[in-house]
């Protein structure tokens, strides 16, 4: 840390570089008060830096990882899609073959009319 001394003079040659009246010896002063200055503040900076950092870069490898398991969800919901598709086109031709069998409209039969027919209870939806 700098001293009250210090401080002032470095305020000093600030306010003479902004009146453009610092001395070549000035300005190599100033020079070297800002090259402390930013010395001193990259040390005290570089603990937090480094958490920063660390805290970045773990949550870079967390958003890789829930950006594969979305990906996952969104390949199991297309096979989801897919397999309901497939059981809905079945059912259909259940229905259709059983409405053939029993010589009845293929629209009136269907869950309902199955559990009437095996004498079990309608489904809930």
């Amino acid at each position: 840390m700098w001293t009250d001394e210090q401080r002032t003079r470095f305020q000093t040659l600030r306010d003479r570089e902004e009146e453009g009246r610092l001395t070549d010896d000035e300005r190599a002063e100033l020079t070297a008060m800002i090259a402390e200055v930013e010395a001193m503040e990259a040390t005290t900076l570089r603990p937090a830096t480094e958490r920063l950092r660390a805290e970045r870069e773990r949550l870079e490898a967390q958003n890789r990882d829930l950006q594969g398991v979305l990906e996952r969800k969104e390949r199991l919901a297309l096979r989801l899609r897919d397999v309901l598709s497939a059981a809905e086109t079945e059912r259909r031709q259940l229905d259709e073959e059983l409405a053939r069998i029993l010589g009845e409209n293929p629209a009136a039969t269907g869950a309902a009319h199955w559990c009437v027919l095996l004498n079990a209870k309608t489904p809930r939806a």
